[in-house]
């Protein structure tokens, strides 16, 4: 599968340390949505993507569409940070 446009195809990340070494809370409270990009689209002409695959990245709670193979469909409009 190949998203479009400015989609993201990522798999859910459940590591509890960023790349860069910062160490993420495991409260419960506490869920931030990390994940790996496995694909992206080509963006538009005025939003072109930044991403790459294999990168970390931060977006905003409850903002994936699951798919069925166990990735989620994210906008990149939710990302917040490359991790």
């Amino acid at each position: 599968m190949e998203p479009i446009l400015n989609k993201i195809i990522i798999r859910k990340s459940v590591d509890k340390k960023t790349k860069s070494g910062l160490i993420l809370p495991n409260a419960e409270s506490i869920k931030p949505s990390i994940g790996i990009v496995i694909s992206t689209g080509k963006g538009t002409p005025k939003h072109p993507i930044n991403l790459e695959a294999g990168d970390h990245i931060l977006y905003k709670q409850n903002t994936e569409v699951p798919l069925e193979d166990g990735t989620s469909l994210v906008l990149y409009e939710n990302v917040v940070a490359v991790l």
